[in-house]
Protein backbone atom coordinates (compact mmCIF):
# COMPACT_ATOMS: atom_id res chain seq x y z
CA UNK A 1 0.00 0.00 0.00
CA UNK A 2 2.91 2.34 0.75
CA UNK A 3 4.22 1.86 -2.78
CA UNK A 4 0.87 2.77 -4.34
CA UNK A 5 0.68 5.93 -2.23
CA UNK A 6 4.23 6.83 -3.28
CA UNK A 7 3.40 6.30 -6.95
CA UNK A 8 0.23 8.42 -6.71
CA UNK A 9 2.15 11.21 -4.96
CA UNK A 10 4.87 11.07 -7.61
CA UNK A 11 2.27 11.36 -10.39
CA UNK A 12 0.69 14.42 -8.77
CA UNK A 13 4.10 16.04 -8.37
CA UNK A 14 5.19 15.37 -11.96
CA UNK A 15 1.89 16.28 -13.68
CA UNK A 16 2.41 20.08 -13.65
CA UNK A 17 5.86 19.62 -15.23
CA UNK A 18 4.50 17.35 -17.96
CA UNK A 19 1.50 19.53 -18.73
CA UNK A 20 3.75 22.48 -19.59
CA UNK A 21 6.39 20.43 -21.38
CA UNK A 22 4.22 20.29 -24.51
CA UNK A 23 3.37 24.01 -24.50
CA UNK A 24 4.78 26.14 -27.26
CA UNK A 25 7.05 28.85 -25.91
CA UNK A 26 7.67 32.35 -27.26
CA UNK A 27 9.55 35.48 -26.34
CA UNK A 28 7.42 38.43 -25.37
CA UNK A 29 8.57 42.03 -25.77
CA UNK A 30 7.96 44.87 -23.34
CA UNK A 31 5.12 45.97 -25.60
CA UNK A 32 3.42 42.56 -25.57
CA UNK A 33 4.32 41.24 -29.01
CA UNK A 34 5.41 37.62 -29.22
CA UNK A 35 8.22 36.19 -31.33
CA UNK A 36 9.60 32.74 -32.03
CA UNK A 37 12.45 31.73 -29.69
CA UNK A 38 14.81 31.17 -32.63
CA UNK A 39 15.17 34.95 -33.15
CA UNK A 40 17.76 34.74 -30.40
CA UNK A 41 20.20 33.07 -32.81
CA UNK A 42 21.49 36.46 -33.89
CA UNK A 43 22.49 37.19 -30.28
CA UNK A 44 23.68 33.78 -29.07
CA UNK A 45 24.52 31.70 -32.14
CA UNK A 46 23.17 28.29 -33.06
CA UNK A 47 20.08 27.27 -31.13
CA UNK A 48 19.41 23.87 -32.66
CA UNK A 49 16.86 22.00 -30.54
CA UNK A 50 15.95 24.95 -28.33
CA UNK A 51 12.18 24.97 -27.89
CA UNK A 52 11.65 25.78 -24.21
CA UNK A 53 13.12 28.14 -21.61
CA UNK A 54 14.79 25.12 -20.02
CA UNK A 55 16.49 24.27 -23.33
CA UNK A 56 17.76 27.84 -23.63
CA UNK A 57 18.99 27.90 -20.02
CA UNK A 58 20.88 24.62 -20.52
CA UNK A 59 22.41 25.90 -23.76
CA UNK A 60 23.65 29.12 -22.19
CA UNK A 61 25.00 27.35 -19.11
CA UNK A 62 26.82 24.87 -21.35
CA UNK A 63 28.48 27.86 -23.03
CA UNK A 64 29.70 29.02 -19.61
CA UNK A 65 27.33 31.93 -19.03
CA UNK A 66 25.84 32.84 -15.68
CA UNK A 67 22.07 32.46 -16.02
CA UNK A 68 19.52 33.97 -13.64
CA UNK A 69 16.04 32.46 -13.74
CA UNK A 70 12.95 34.12 -12.28
CA UNK A 71 9.50 32.53 -12.45
CA UNK A 72 6.76 35.14 -11.88
CA UNK A 73 4.41 33.69 -9.26
CA UNK A 74 1.33 35.23 -10.90
CA UNK A 75 2.12 33.39 -14.17
CA UNK A 76 3.36 30.14 -12.64
CA UNK A 77 4.19 27.58 -15.30
CA UNK A 78 3.40 30.00 -18.14
CA UNK A 79 6.28 32.45 -17.95
CA UNK A 80 10.00 32.39 -17.16
CA UNK A 81 12.31 35.39 -17.06
CA UNK A 82 15.89 34.59 -18.00
CA UNK A 83 18.75 37.02 -17.51
CA UNK A 84 22.25 36.63 -18.88
CA UNK A 85 24.20 39.63 -17.58
CA UNK A 86 27.35 38.96 -19.64
CA UNK A 87 25.31 39.18 -22.87
CA UNK A 88 23.12 42.01 -21.54
CA UNK A 89 20.02 39.86 -22.10
CA UNK A 90 16.81 39.98 -20.09
CA UNK A 91 14.21 37.75 -21.72
CA UNK A 92 10.66 36.75 -20.90
CA UNK A 93 9.59 33.36 -22.21
CA UNK A 94 5.83 32.80 -22.25
CA UNK A 95 3.47 30.08 -23.41
CA UNK A 96 1.13 30.44 -26.37
CA UNK A 97 -1.73 31.06 -23.94
CA UNK A 98 -0.06 34.19 -22.55
CA UNK A 99 0.71 35.46 -26.06
CA UNK A 100 -2.93 35.07 -27.02
CA UNK A 101 -4.03 36.96 -23.92
CA UNK A 102 -1.69 39.88 -24.69
CA UNK A 103 -2.66 40.04 -28.36
CA UNK A 104 -6.32 40.45 -27.37
CA UNK A 105 -5.54 43.66 -25.46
Amino acid sequence: MKHIASIVLFIFLIMPICSHANDEWYLISRHGSCSEINILERKVGSMSGVETPEDFIELMQSKGYEVKVIEPSNLEGNAVRVEIPEKNLSLMFVTREICKDFSKR
